[in-house]
């Protein structure tokens, strides 16, 4: 009796524990055919690839080559009590994108204006840390 109780229950946490959650995806016009339809893309790439520069002297990065053509988001909740965002969902890696009003350049870009600045990077104990995408 009792081993049989044991292996439901240790069933019963794994099926638990594996849970799917789906989200459902909308496609988003990407950042280089909103720059191509509006004649910016060269400028586009010429000042992002300026501040790249600028801020890749002193981090060590691993480049990662992004052309800019697939974009999805989707609605999700964080928090207690619930918040909703509508974030990008990045198939390269881990990292969860939540867009900033106030970043002009798109939310994976380094940002160069003050305001823009804490959406593009995070604090973990007290250190500085820029997630770079070429």
């Amino acid at each position: 009796q009792m081993r049989l109780a044991l292996v439901l229950l240790v069933l019963v946490g794994y099926s638990l524990g594996g849970a799917i959650f789906k989200i459902p995806l909308k496609k988003i016009e990407s950042v280089r055919m909103r720059t191509i339809r509006e004649g910016t893309w060269a400028e586009y790439s010429k000042k992002r690839n300026d501040i790249l520069e600028r801020v890749s002297q002193d981090v060590h990065s691993q480049r990662v080559h992004d052309y800019y053509d697939n974009e999805y988001i989707g609605d999700i909740t964080i928090g207690t009590p619930e918040q909703p965002f509508s974030v990008i969902l990045d198939t390269s890696s881990a990292d969860l994108w939540i867009p900033d009003r106030a970043c002009l350049y798109g939310p994976r870009e380094p940002c160069d204006q003050p305001k823009c600045a804490a959406g593009c990077e995070f604090h973990n104990d007290g250190n500085r840390k820029i997630i770079l995408f070429r």
